[in-house]
């Protein structure tokens, strides 16, 4: 599986794909959703395009649920996490009606955040 991590805190960035590679997943990042974009539009037209967005809700530019919406306009089938430090209860149900399989709070442990992963790669 391939996922794109988008946050523009970089400490943050750095942990996940860190902790994700060494879960021997294939891992890319970006520091905002222009960025972010790029990626999805260059995987797009090679064999083994991103699987999974995990993106940050609050971010210059654009929000996750904006890259979401766009990063779908390119490929279609594109699973996505929203991670945010917002805890607001109206944002994790209007992440979820956008199209985002599933939401974590940060601080999150990675035991959850691999869960999750696994349960987008099952399907469930």
């Amino acid at each position: 599986m391939k996922i794109l991590i988008v946050d523009d805190d970089p400490a943050c960035r750095r942990t996940l794909k860190e902790a994700l590679a060494g879960s021997n997943y294939k891992v890319l990042a970006a520091k905002d959703g222009r960025k972010a974009l790029k990626i999805v539009e260059a995987s797009s037209r090679k064999a083994e395009p991103v699987d999974l967005l995990m993106t940050d809700f609050q971010m210059p530019g654009m929000n996750g649920l904006e890259l979401l919406q766009s990063a779908r306009s390119i490929l279609h089938d594109l699973s996505a996490i929203l991670i945010t430090g917002a805890s607001l209860d109206h944002l994790k149900r209007r992440a979820l009606r956008s199209g985002f399989f599933g939401y974590l709070e940060k601080p999150f442990s990675l035991k959850a955040l691999l869960k999750m992963i696994k349960q987008v790669e099952s399907g469930a």
